[in-house]
């Protein structure tokens, strides 16, 4: 007698797939990614999946991109970053994370709460030679009055990062509301394989030649007289030592990019 019985399949949740902004780290859930990041504006190709955590091998080796933050698990660096294009040399070696870190999904909690934080954004500039490049920067602040410091932190795989550490200069460009085309040109594509300025103007700045952004509110040029080593970035502290107001306007803050960029 033929047994008819149907087999039993228990019930499994059905994955979802988490996606990563490389520029901003925003994390999005879905089967593909998003067709811009709804924080900086960059498109879904900007995006990495973000893989489950697993207990590795004791001898997987993973490397970080220190310019997007990609992770590439082999016994050696990959060729060239598949985000950003970067070469081997840009990878790190990632050690493995203590008992103590903190659980991922609480960390993306926690990091959806600061994007409450208002606070401007800023195109900073440096010239190393006759190589000029720039990038978004949300963590410019005046630090004290007198002499007149500023202080910025830079990702430490960033190019115009790199520069400043070399040449200890920079200016800083200040966003107004209607510069959110600076916003994706500079924070979208990464100084190691892109010429950003090839198709832009600018004015060296008079005390350190690094752009000016014309079209921007204000520049501000710094000297850079101290570094802070934060891990994966660098705070600089620097005097004030030269400015040129461009326009009228009202500075861009990341709450009014957020609520107002391009879909």
């Amino acid at each position: 007698m033929q047994d008819n019985k149907t087999e039993f399949v228990p019930d499994h949740p059905v994955e979802v797939k988490k996606w990563r902004c490389t520029v901003c780290g925003y994390i999005y859930e879905g089967e593909n990614p998003p067709e811009t990041c709804p924080i900086c504006g960059v498109p879904a190709d900007m995006f990495e999946l973000v893989e489950e955590e697993v207990v590795e091998a004791p001898m997987t080796k993973k490397w970080r991109c220190t310019v997007r933050g990609y992770i590439y698990e082999g016994d050696e660096p990959p060729e060239v970053c598949p985000i950003c294009g970067v070469p081997a040399d840009m990878f790190e070696l990632v050690e493995e994370a203590p008992a103590a870190a903190m659980d991922p999904e609480e960390k993306d909690r926690l990091q959806s709460l600061m994007f409450d934080c208002s606070y401007g954004l800023y195109v900073v500039t440096a010239r190393e030679d006759e190589f000029v490049n720039g990038m978004v920067c949300n963590t410019f602040m005046q630090v004290t009055d007198s002499p007149l410091r500023a202080s910025l932190c830079l990702n430490k795989g960033g190019k115009t990062c790199q520069m400043i550490k070399a040449t200890k200069a920079c200016c800083v460009n200040i966003l107004g509301q209607d510069n959110h085309d600076l916003v994706t040109h500079f924070g979208g594509f990464s100084g190691h394989v892109v010429n950003k300025f090839e198709t832009l103007d600018y004015v060296p700045a008079p005390v350190n030649g690094c752009p000016e952004l014309d079209n921007t509110l204000a520049t501000v040029a710094l000297e850079i007289e101290k570094e802070i080593d934060l891990g994966t970035h660098t705070m600089f502290i620097g005097r004030i030592v030269g400015g040129t107001k461009h326009s009228d306007g009202t500075p861009m803050t990341y709450a009014y990019y957020r609520a107002t960029r391009k879909k």
